[in-house]
């Protein structure tokens, strides 16, 4: 068995290096082998080294075969297929529309960093499935994160040996600048949306931070109106298959909360008005009906509910907003007026406190300033005491003294 690195050269990568293993008869040969391109000569070397000591070692295993294609089609089928459905939808579309018309033919064990890298860099460019323009760098990282967890499912199995994704970073995404509804914003839109099937939503998200899933798919169950709070134990989704129930995105996410009184009363309202109208139509009022459900009675979808929301608005002379944007309004009037991250974070329902500090660190930008300012006057010198204060805090210091012996003394002689 021996072997050597190939020039090639490529019109999109320039210069690559093949490493090639001529494999003998006892290893499937006489038949040369692809080991992996790579963009520097010494690479493909190091890779032909590697397989003719393994050879020696007797632990060499040919190459995998194994297409991206079939890689990706098992991944998503064996795994992908057990997660939520939202997940499942999104994963599938990404596969569909940006990876397999890329990679779906190549050998995944040949694929290189140098190609993914080329590959992100072209969506970046004009990769819109539209074929209006370049996609945005958050959606890009988004790509590469579903590329990266097929390839490391593989290499988790053994069925690969690396993970060329590891070695070709994402691009960059500037940190978003938030612009929440303030209160006296969210004020004006609840009043301008009486009337409407958006206002309860809104009501709800506003006073709680709850997801547009979490509001959407809320019934009268999980809400005590007496106790003013309410029970998160699902969200409703949209799926390739149609609206479904899921439970929430994580373990956090399952929570109670603790209801405003604007909220309270807005509710029991809101019950109501419902029972009246089951009772005109005839028919019977269920704990288990939407608080906030379609003209029909059934969920509202999610999606067409935030287009529906930010039309409103706008029909009103308001300036528009997303319905999520309500969830960082909670968020962010919650820190500024004092509360700990860590309640945040369970108020939000996510996973870790880290991951509220990280979306939201922007929000107290003077907190650093106040710190040091309070940390700076532990060095301040104090200021030199006058003679009088000297002398005041002399007697005062003296008297004390002199009725501690005294109480001391009393003590001694009072009778066992």
């Amino acid at each position: 068995m021996n072997g050597h690195s190939q020039r090639r050269e490529s019109k999109t990568l320039g210069v690559r290096w093949r490493a090639l293993l001529f494999v003998d008869a006892a290893h499937g040969g006489p038949r040369w082998q692809v080991l992996g391109t790579y963009a520097l000569k010494r690479e493909a070397d190091a890779a032909v080294t590697k397989a003719l000591d393994g050879y020696l070692a007797g632990t060499y295993r040919a190459p995998s075969r194994l297409t991206v294609g079939t890689m990706v089609d098992r991944w998503l089928t064996e795994h992908v297929a057990q997660l939520r459905p939202l997940s499942r939808k999104n994963y599938g579309q990404i596969c569909e529309h940006f990876i397999l018309p890329a990679f779906g033919d190549e050998i995944a064990e040949q694929v290189t960093p140098a190609e993914v890298s080329a590959w992100m860099a072209q969506l970046l460019k004009d990769g819109r499935r539209d074929g209006r323009g370049p996609m945005s760098p958050k959606y890009v990282r988004q790509v590469r994160f579903v590329f990266h967890a097929a390839y490391s499912w593989s290499v988790k199995l053994g069925e690969l040996s690396r993970n060329p994704v590891d070695a070709a970073p994402g691009p960059s995404v500037p940190r978003r600048e938030f612009d929440p509804p303030s209160v006296e914003r969210m004020r004006q839109a609840m009043e301008a949306l009486k009337g409407t099937r958006y206002r309860v939503p809104m009501a709800l998200a506003s006073a709680t931070g709850m997801r547009r899933g979490e509001v959407l798919g809320l019934a009268w169950s999980h809400v005590d109106l007496d106790r003013a709070t309410l029970r998160i134990r699902r969200q409703l989704t949209e799926t390739p298959d149609g609206l479904a129930f899921s439970v929430p995105k994580t373990e956090a996410a399952i929570r109670d909360l603790h209801l405003p009184a604007f909220l309270v009363a807005t509710l029991r309202e809101e019950m109501a008005r419902q029972q009246v109208n089951a009772q005109i139509a005839g028919l019977a009022w269920s704990p288990e009906a939407f608080v906030c459900p379609a003209a029909g009675g059934g969920p509202i979808p999610p999606d067409k509910f935030s287009r529906g929301f930010t039309a409103a608005l706008k029909r009103r002379g308001l300036a528009p907003f997303r319905f999520h944007d309500l969830r960082h309004a909670v968020a962010t009037e919650m820190l500024e007026s004092g509360e700990r991250a860590d309640v945040v974070q369970r108020q939000l329902g996510h996973a870790q406190v880290a991951i509220t500090l990280g979306i939201y660190a922007h929000v107290r930008p003077g907190e650093l300033a106040k710190a040091a300012s309070r940390y700076g006057r532990l060095w301040d010198d104090p200021e030199p005491e006058t003679e009088a204060a000297e002398e005041s805090r002399y007697h005062s210091v003296t008297k004390s003294a002199e009725v501690l012996d005294m109480d001391s003394a009393r003590r001694r002689k009072r009778p066992a």
